[in-house]
């Protein structure tokens, strides 16, 4: 891994920063004396000059990172621009060495240890100086003191009228307007110095503020007063010498005005600052609590037992919002705590539990006291219908989130989680979450069909559909085909169909039967297709070429033919002879995606760009015998750039090879398809993320894949108009990745967090179907498809004919 030797960075740190390494020159003596010469006084740990030079004899070669070179002593490397495999975006010159040393190059992450180290510290101290004051008496409170020349601030510190005060644990008195704020201050007298106080305000952390002993009585009384101090002893009697330091305890009066320069100046937006400071106060700053403070009948211990760190998020109970069935929180409780709340009966005689009963994910009590009549059973769930809320949510949370029972049956077992069987699981499934399904995805489905259904007062759009067929399964003998129509526009997947194989007997045919229904469906719902963009399928193709679908503007996927001519030229680039094409795939595949973005809508001039190719990798630039494209587009290129570039010589091996792929008659034909400059990467997307839902590897019943199939398709449709995600400050969210497949890195847009409302609904569906009582429960209420059951064409035998039959050449076991 990368490192440089003068300060901390490296390739992991600086993923996010245009930052590259260069190594040391071994070649040349007297620049490398030079790079040495100019490092070695700012060397870190552990490197040294001779350890530096040992790595270079050993060709382990040591790196200087570029935050060390002057901007004028790199350049812009000229293959940049016109060789199409990966170079560095600037390089050294010759006479290049370091020598930018003396800026900060610490990591972000050991400053902010270092700042919190520094906060913990400084809050220890603070509470061993009021521990330590403790032992002291006051005189009378300090808006009365005039022995240390404080004067009295009772009157410049009021809190203003209209800033409610709130109390808390810890004594402390602030303004509402503070507390909503995210911020709690107390004003604390210490001896430590600014800096580090000054720090926990740029950090967001309750502070106070801090005066010094060693300033004069007159700068502590100005700051007393501005800030309207009133000290409340908590602590032992006043004594004839005043205290000079502030317990934790001590009530703070702030005015409005205050409350209102402190958020604008000091206190500026933190990701803790928002949190919700009704569960905080000042005692969970501090790391031990004081004597003083457990004297306190508003002490809290709890809050000084919270870890700073970790503030755990309070659940407040609301009567109101508790509800039977889905509407209520759950939790997960361990047996023997359960136990303890039937230890002793109301009458304070001993409970005897008599029987503890599970079914599914419910638990049963029954209990009886020896001395009084008090008897009953107790359950953990309430009761939906007659089924406990568990045995019927958790089944439908399950489903609706794209899991299976194997992996619940799994987690349960491991945490040995009570559970339900995988029988339950199936009957609960088939009898009310199935159902609930398909009727919420085809109400759902009509809503969005009614945006491009023609109206009274308009006619219907002419949209362009997207489309693409996805296998359950990786190789030639998939089960079943989904076939996905999307409208370009929107985003919007207006349809998907379902074919299993024993419609068509071969797995091949399955994407054009797909297609086919879904086109259907689309048609007789009153869309107007002007345009469809599908992959080069030859099936669909032809289906498109009838009669009554010949009006359709047929498009090709972009993606899907430069994919097609990459796969070709990496497979001709791995002989031998025609090495010397490799460097130029990416080049030929990006100027396949230039020709259509470019063409106009002509597939002349798309054709005639695209094959110019051939005269452009062998460093002819000219094109008289074409009609519309005559030269390249790119300047004229100098001697010096021509030299640069790895031509492939016409008439070579690398050449021919070339040649023969990129002037295919049939691909060129198909070309024709690629003047709208369509693709579906969309769907591509989308299929990815369809494996959340259903999995390649697992099998599932028709009815199962099709409501899972439904499930993403809510999915995505109810998360189509995401933005892309900000910052605090209001800047876009970006991430930088490395795919193995470019060997680059690349920025990606971090989009907003997904919103699942459409669950919440779909459960509430469920719950509204088993209160009805119209199914029993394990009924078939959806109706199985009209197709054979089996993909077999020979009926099942008996299983015991089987396992006779059964033979191997291994020995048993």
């Amino acid at each position: 891994m990368p490192s440089c030797v003068s300060c901390h960075n490296n390739n992991i740190n600086t993923k996010s920063k245009a930052i590259s390494f260069h190594r040391f020159p071994s070649e040349d003596k007297i620049r490398l004396q030079r790079w040495l010469i100019a490092v070695r006084s700012n060397l870190r740990e552990p490197w040294t000059l001779e350890k530096i030079q040992d790595s270079i004899a050993s060709k382990n070669p040591a790196f200087v990172c570029s935050e060390h070179f002057s901007a004028d002593s790199c350049i812009d490397n000229p293959k940049a621009r016109y060789v199409p495999y990966s170079v560095p975006a600037k390089v050294l010159l010759q006479d290049a060495f370091p020598t930018q040393f003396g800026r900060s190059t610490s990591r972000v992450s050991s400053e902010r240890q270092r700042e919190k180290r520094d906060r913990k510290e400084l809050l220890q101290k603070l509470l061993q100086q009021s521990n330590d004051a403790c032992d002291h008496q006051m005189t009378e409170p300090m808006s009365s003191v005039d022995e240390t020349g404080m004067t009295e601030a009772s009157d410049a510190g009021a809190a203003s009228p209209s800033a409610p005060q709130t109390k808390f644990d810890s004594g402390i008195v602030t303004s509402q307007g503070l507390l909503d704020s995210g911020v709690s201050t107390s004003s604390l007298l210490s001896d430590s110095g600014s800096s580090t106080a000054q720090s926990m305000l740029d950090s967001g952390v309750s502070t106070s503020s801090l005066l010094s002993d060693s300033g004069s009585s007159t700068a502590q009384a100005e700051v007393a007063q501005g800030y309207g101090l009133k000290f409340h002893t908590y602590c032992k009697p006043p004594s004839a010498e005043p205290d000079k330091f502030v317990t934790a305890s001590t009530q703070t009066e702030l005015t409005g005005e205050m409350i209102e320069s402190l958020m604008s100046s000091t206190l500026c937006s933190t990701p803790k600052a928002k949190a919700n400071m009704r569960e905080l106060s000042f005692a969970t700053l501090s790391p031990v609590a004081s004597p003083s403070d457990k004297n306190d009948p508003t002490f809290n211990l709890s809050s000084f037992e919270t870890d700073m760190d970790d503030t755990d998020t309070d659940y407040e109970y609301d009567s109101e919002e508790e509800e039977e069935g889905n509407g209520s929180q759950f939790y997960i409780v361990h047996r023997s705590k359960l136990l303890e709340r039937f230890q002793t009966c109301e009458c304070g005689q001993p409970l005897a539990v008599w029987n503890m009963k599970s079914t599914g994910s419910m638990l049963a009590i029954e209990y009886e006291c020896s001395s009084c009549s008090n008897r009953g059973t107790w359950h953990s769930q309430p009761k939906i219908g007659s089924m406990a809320a568990g045995n019927l949510l958790i089944p439908a949370a399950i489903l609706f989130t794209g899991g299976t029972y194997k992996k619940f049956a799994d987690i349960c077992d491991t945490l040995r989680l009570q559970k339900f069987s995988e029988s339950h699981y199936n009957n609960v499934q088939r009898t009310y979450l199935l159902p609930a399904v398909n009727d919420y995805y085809l109400n759902e489905q009509q809503l969005i069909l009614r945006r491009f259904q023609a109206t009274a007062e308009e006619e219907a759009q002419q949209v362009t559909l997207l489309g693409d067929g996805r296998c359950d399964s990786p190789g030639h003998c998939a089960k079943y085909c989904s076939y996905t129509l999307m409208e370009e526009k929107t985003q919007f997947i207006l349809d998907f169909q379902l074919a299993q194989v024993t419609e068509t007997g071969t797995s091949q045919a399955m994407e054009r039967h797909a297609f086919e229904k879904s086109l259907e469906f689309v048609r007789d719902n009153g869309i107007d297709v002007e345009c469809i963009v599908t992959d080069r399928h030859r099936g669909i193709g032809a289906s498109l070429k009838q009669r009554n679908n010949r009006h359709i503007n047929h498009q090709y996927d972009v993606f899907h033919m430069a994919k097609s001519i990459q796969k070709k030229l990496s497979k001709s680039a791995k002989r031998k002879a025609n090495r010397a094409l490799g460097p130029w795939i990416k080049f030929i595949k990006n100027h396949l995606w230039y020709s259509s973005s470019t063409c106009e809508g002509d597939d002349v001039l798309l054709q005639e760009k695209w094959l110019s190719l051939i005269d452009h990798i062998a460093n002819r630039h000219t094109f008289r015998k074409n009609q519309l494209f005559k030269k390249c587009a790119h300047h004229r290129l100098t001697p010096d750039e021509k030299e640069n570039i790895t031509w492939l010589r016409p008439g070579s091996a690398p050449h021919r090879a070339m040649r023969e792929i990129v002037s295919n008659k049939t691909f060129v034909k198909d070309m024709a398809h690629l003047t709208g400059f369509k693709h579906t990467g969309v769907l591509e997307v989308y299929h990815n993320m369809l494996t959340k839902y259903t999995p390649k590897r697992l099998h599932f019943p028709y009815l199962s894949m099709r409501a899972r199939l439904q499930l993403s398709v809510l999915d995505h449709n109810n998360n189509v108009f995401r933005e892309q995600a900000k910052t605090l400050e209001g800047d876009p969210r970006w991430s930088v990745v490395y795919p193995k497949r470019t060997s680059l890195w690349v920025a990606r847009k971090l989009f907003e967090a997904k919103t699942y409302e459409y669950r919440q609904q779909l459960m509430e569906e469920v719950v509204r179907r088993k209160e009805s009582g119209q199914w029993k429960y394990g009924q078939h209420v959806l109706p199985d498809p009209e197709m054979p059951a089996n993909i077999a064409p020979v009926e099942r035998g008996s299983k015991q004919e089987a396992v006779d039959a059964y033979r191997t050449r291994f020995r048993p076991r």
